[in-house]
């Protein structure tokens, strides 16, 4: 398998690139500072937690195997009400107080499942709010966050005494470590009394067409009076965009961002070349600035909020928003079980997010030498990552981020239209999608074949769309004399490197020069896409950008932890497959290799499963993690039974 050059790679992806055919993408190195290594007795705790965590996660997804009334309710798409919001609620905001204008009319349907995690919004108090900076965003309040309901106390029971069978025989430190995760997840996910029923409010931001462009969970009146609530993006250069919305008597905000940020216990922390002081201006309840801070790092190590005469209003720390699940216990038990310090720090919500994704099965311990490889892999990506920053100093060496969609109403080819049954049907309303739709905007393909997109329905019910078009628009590739600048600079990071560190770094850059900067550019291919439809007939999640030879010899297929229909670590699969394909024979591996110098994924056995070809899609369930749900394996069966093709590791 093919090791990924980390960040490096990243950077130079497609938007959705996570979502094709090759999975997840590898987790960020990239920063305009720089962290030191992990020491081995640090390693070495990270992967006691990790192990923990996915032992807890096991005992849970056993539970719920064998009793349902001990699953969690999925959480539902946003609902709406044209009630008022309380009067607390109003009082805290200006913004919310001002009557109404043609801006802030939002329709529901803008709302896309992943960005609103909130029941009750109110519709007719959502608010435009405009930053001293123009910046525009979008205030909206809710009567409450949705919560899955906490489990009962017999089903935490039962999940505590197989938890303890699996630590049978297991050494003190890691049953001391499950048992506080296990702990810390009761306390957090699952209060015998329940979530309290308090009402919350979302920042959006608002796009240059008026859609919404990007927002966060809510936070409730009392967060908001604590702290604010906080949006970010990423930029190119390594810097964020944030959006802090405050409430009322807050004209001024001073910001301090230290210049070393603690990523949280055993990890690294990340160093910036200095700290930042900033003081701002504060309007219709937000401020809006730039920070040269990488996305985890954008919560301020100390805000001063100001009144009209300069007084001080309050003075906040560490601003970064409680956890809960699996995140928040890790770092919890790894602190030794202080909750203040679990619930600010990223490294450790990070490292949440990967151990609480391996709860199918065992995961096998990385050894200590691997653990030494990924540190120098991670020094060589950026060494390469610092040495692109150099050669950008060059305006001409700048490669613009991504580009704008652009769409036809031409038709695709005949050997395009000849593969897929689908698309030589003829068109209903429910295949139409407007061109300023989210998810097709942030393709940047060239020439989406707008009158052929085509809704497929799955034999299972779920329904996706199949996009087209003329060709991926990849990036230009960087010219010969701007790589050659690259290369200037990485040699002169590289002066008096370990010789083994100096031989993996200039394999990475050739191979990143190869596949991303070919010297002919790249050819100009038609490109496949799909996208899963949301309840509301819009784009949810997807992917794809893969030419018409890849597909027929891989199809195209995504994963998705199913939290509307399957219960907790069980996946949903989806793919696209050629004509002539109507049953698909899909093998899992007990043994799930995710990648060099990260620890395997042992599930309890082997799993092969049939299942049948509609509208050339397919698509089923799988008791897998998402990173783990693509076939080892598939069989493509024709009508009679035939073989039409094998497909190995199709990532």
């Amino acid at each position: 398998m093919r090791r990924p050059l980390l960040s490096v790679l990243t950077l130079l992806a497609l938007p959705f690139a996570s979502l094709l055919v090759g999975g997840p993408r590898p987790a960020s190195a990239t920063s305009p500072g720089a962290h030191p290594s992990i020491t081995k007795r640090d390693a070495a705790a990270l992967r006691l937690q990790r192990r923990a965590a996915g032992l807890v996660r096991r005992a849970g997804r056993e539970t719920q195997a064998q009793r349902a009334e001990c699953r969690q309710t999925p959480r539902p798409p946003a609902t709406f009400t044209h009630a008022t919001p309380s009067e607390a609620l109003r009082a805290a905001l200006i913004v919310m107080r001002r009557p109404p204008i043609p801006a802030d009319n939002v329709p529901e349907q803008a709302f896309s499942y992943d960005q609103l995690t909130a029941d009750g919004v109110y519709a007719d108090w959502i608010r435009l709010a405009r930053a001293a900076d123009a910046r525009e965003f979008y205030v909206v309040p809710a009567q409450r966050e949705f919560h899955p309901a906490p489990l009962s106390r017999d089903c935490l029971r039962e999940r505590h005494s197989r938890l303890l069978a699996l630590l049978d025989g297991a050494s003190a430190d890691l049953r001391r470590a499950a048992l506080r995760i296990e702990e810390r997840v009761n306390r957090r996910d699952h209060p015998p009394g329940g979530f309290p029923d308090e009402e919350v409010v979302t920042l959006f931001e608002r796009g240059q067409d008026g859609t919404l462009a990007g927002g966060t969970r809510g936070g409730t009146l009392a967060s908001l009076r604590a702290q604010g609530v906080l949006i970010s993006r990423q930029l190119p250069d390594f810097s964020s965009l944030i959006g802090l919305l405050l409430p009322d008597g807050v004209e001024t905000i001073e910001l301090f961002y230290a210049q070393r940020v603690d990523r949280g216990p055993h990890r690294p922390a990340e160093i910036y070349p200095s700290d930042v002081r900033l003081t701002l201006p504060v309007q219709d309840n937000v401020a809006s600035f730039r920070v040269p801070r990488e996305t985890p790092d954008v919560y301020p190590t100390t805000m001063i909020w100001r009144a009209v005469d300069g007084s001080v209003v309050r003075t906040v720390r560490d601003a970064r928003p409680p956890q809960r699940g699996y995140g928040a216990a890790i770092a919890s038990a790894a602190t030794g079980g202080a909750p203040g310090a679990a619930a600010s720090r990223g490294g450790a919500a990070a490292l949440g997010s990967a151990a609480a994704a391996r709860g199918g099965g065992a995961t096998v311990a990385t050894a200590s030498s691997d653990a030494a490889a990924e540190r120098q892999e991670r020094r060589s990506t950026d060494l390469i990552n610092a040495a692109t920053r150099a050669m950008q100093r060059d305006p001409a060496c700048r490669q613009e981020l991504s580009r704008e969609t652009t769409f036809t109403h031409a038709a695709p080819s005949a050997e395009l239209l000849g593969t897929f049954e689908l698309l030589r049907r003829p068109a209903i309303p429910q295949d139409r999608i407007a061109e300023d739709a989210l998810g097709l905007r942030m393709l940047g393909a060239r020439g989406v074949y707008l009158d052929w997109i085509r809704m497929a329905r799955a034999a299972n019910g779920r329904e996706h769309y199949l996009v087209v078009a003329q060709d991926r628009g990849l990036r230009d590739p960087l010219s010969r004399a701007c790589l050659r600048e690259r290369h200037r600079q990485l040699m002169l990071l590289l002066d008096g490197a370990p010789p083994r560190l100096r031989r993996m770094t200039l394999r990475d850059e050739a191979r990143l020069n190869r596949e991303e900067h070919p010297a002919g550019g790249f050819p100009k291919q038609e490109a496949i896409y799909h996208f899963e439809r949301g309840p509301d007939g819009q784009l949810a999640g997807g992917g794809g950008g893969v030419d018409l030879d890849w597909f027929r010899r891989h199809g195209l297929f995504g994963t998705a932890q199913d939290s509307v229909t399957a219960p907790q670590d069980v996946s949903a699969v989806t793919g696209f497959v050629p004509d002539g394909v109507r049953t698909i024979e899909a093998t899992f591996a007990q043994r799930a290799d995710r990648g060099r110098h990260r620890p395997a994924e042992v599930y309890p056995s082997e799993l092969t499963l049939t299942v049948p070809v509609q509208d050339n899609i397919v698509s089923f369930n799988v008791a897998r993690q998402a990173e783990d749900a693509f076939p080892t394996k598939m069989v493509w069966r024709a009508t009679d039974g035939s073989v039409v093709r094998i497909v190995r590791e199709p990532r």
